[in-house]
């Protein structure tokens, strides 16, 4: 899964942080294939979930800057999506690494990814006009 201009929102700096996203479950994916997911799993998913509450918090700013209709559905979705984060973790902690957990973790990311920023953060594009003052 790659990041392509279908995935653009029309704010330049929001398209850079999905693509850093694309690239961090990417190599999460390929850790996992290549049986090196214990040493990079926790790493990443450190990573993901620090990187995803910095990227919410700007791209939740935007949304309401730009009085965009899905702002509601995008803060319940990526509330959604820490918690799958934070559940990952935890089991993590209690279990240690699961190659198979891992899998399910990077082939969630990646349909969240496709289906969240097609569905929902696309939907900037038709907002992009001066904020209010």
């Amino acid at each position: 899964m790659q990041w392509n201009e279908s995935y653009a929102t029309g704010i330049p700096h929001l398209d850079q942080q999905h693509q850093t996203l694309f690239k961090a479950v990417g190599a999460m994916a390929a850790a996992v294939s290549a049986d090196d997911g214990a040493a990079e799993y926790l790493r990443l998913l450190g990573f993901l979930d620090r990187y995803c509450r910095d990227h919410f918090a700007d791209e939740e700013g935007c949304m309401a800057r730009y009085c965009c209709p899905s702002a509601q559905k995008n803060k319940q979705q990526h509330e959604g999506l820490l918690q799958l984060l934070a559940q990952h973790r935890r089991v993590h902690a209690a279990h240690g690494y699961d190659a198979q957990d891992a899998q399910l973790l990077v082939d969630a990311m990646r349909h969240w990814l496709h289906s969240h920023i097609r569905s929902v953060d696309c939907k900037l594009r038709h907002c992009l006009k001066p904020p209010p003052t």
